[in-house]
């Protein structure tokens, strides 16, 4: 497996999944926070078992949704390897319109990416409607790769629900795959928010190495509770599998302060 198996799955659906679920009612509070999550994956690859871990501390500031800037330390270890990677990124939001963006680094990198940059503009149209549209740059050690990422959302009382696309292009080896997702959100309380969903499409785990299109699937789920105030907790659950060799099945756990 490549850099970008583990990138694609986890920086382009894992992570902007937990994003637009962290702008929800229950957490969307004014003020400085920190955030510190983990995760654990069992990884099957073409019939060999490892494990793959992943550590992130974020921290930042934010005004009631109207604007917020963050910025996170990640650790993600394969087997022996390990890479650690530095990301910020900050949105505004007025006047019916959110523009959002975002960066990342690794030094010397084994299997993430080198650089990271992303870009995203979202217009509300009424209903609690809104589309979105998003890109993303990476740049790896043997590949170069552009992902155009448009969605729609529909914001209800109680949550929402998305349906994004991912247009992936390898600008190294001119190869093209595309994935769907559909997730939704829904506060069960005024403190719990339950959320799940799931991706299909090719090529999901390894843009930058495979020669052909191959079918994959994301599923997950996930349970916020607000323990009070401050506090928040986050438990979720996935699985993930690509033809012919791939699966991984994973356990994250997260904790949020809100200053």
């Amino acid at each position: 497996m490549s850099g970008f198996a583990r990138i694609f799955s986890s920086s382009c659906l894992w992570t902007l999944i937990l994003f637009a679920l962290a702008i929800s009612p229950t957490y969307a509070q004014s003020g400085p926070f920190i955030d510190a999550s983990g995760d654990f994956s069992p990884v099957t690859i073409g019939g060999a078992d490892t494990t793959w871990h992943g550590t992130r501390v974020t921290g930042g500031i934010q005004q009631d949704g109207a604007y917020g800037v963050n910025g996170t330390v990640e650790r993600q270890q394969r087997g022996s390897l390990h890479d650690i990677s530095v990301q910020a990124g900050s949105f505004l939001r007025g006047h019916g319109w959110t523009i959002a963006g975002s960066g990342g680094v690794t030094p010397n990198p084994d299997f993430l990416y080198r650089h990271s940059v992303e870009g995203t503009l979202a217009r509300e149209l009424g209903g609690g409607l809104v589309v979105t549209g998003g890109y993303r740059y990476l740049v790896f050690g043997s590949a170069i790769v552009h992902i155009a990422q448009p969605s729609v959302s529909w914001y209800f009382s109680r949550g929402d629900i998305e349906a994004r696309g991912y247009s992936v292009r390898n600008h190294t080896t001119g190869h093209h795959s595309s994935t769907g997702l559909l997730r939704a959100s829904v506060d069960v309380s005024s403190r719990v928010r339950i959320s799940g969903g799931g991706a299909s499409g090719s090529r999901i785990f390894d843009i930058a190495a495979l020669a052909r299109n191959e079918p994959g699937w994301v599923a997950f789920g996930n349970v916020r509770v607000g323990l009070n105030q401050h506090w928040f907790l986050t438990v979720g659950a996935g699985g993930a599998h690509e033809d012919p060799f791939f699966s991984q099945r994973t356990a994250t756990v997260g904790l949020r302060r809100v200053f």
